[in-house]
């Protein structure tokens, strides 16, 4: 007898009856009025959050703690930016008056 498949292992199908030799009569089947049934549903069901006062203000209050720390984000950064902007100045004027020392003790 040839073989065709090349794997060692003989091929096995997953479903518990034919692993078991149990046949299709132990294969479980659901019929089409299970499918409707309310007890075989899978679907959860969901609790509705009504939209109340206390929800609308919250919100409005978290969209305002938002954009207050957004404004302050932008404050900061832009202050942030001038100190780099600074720091960037002095960095290049020191570099440029070594550099001129450098120049200066060279053609002296």
């Amino acid at each position: 007898m040839i073989r065709l498949d090349p794997s060692p292992r003989p091929r096995l199908n997953s479903s518990p009856s034919s692993l078991f030799h149990l046949g299709s009569l132990a294969a479980p089947t659901r019929s089409p009025d299970s499918l409707t049934d309310p007890l075989f549903s899978s679907h959860a069901s969901q609790i509705q959050r009504l939209v109340t006062p206390e929800r609308l203000q919250r919100r409005r209050h978290l969209r305002s703690l938002k954009r207050r720390k957004t404004e302050a984000q932008k404050a900061q950064k832009a202050e942030y930016e001038v100190v780099v902007a600074k720091r960037l100045a002095e960095r290049k004027q020191v570099a440029s008056a070594v550099k001129a020392k450098k120049a200066a003790a060279r053609s002296a």
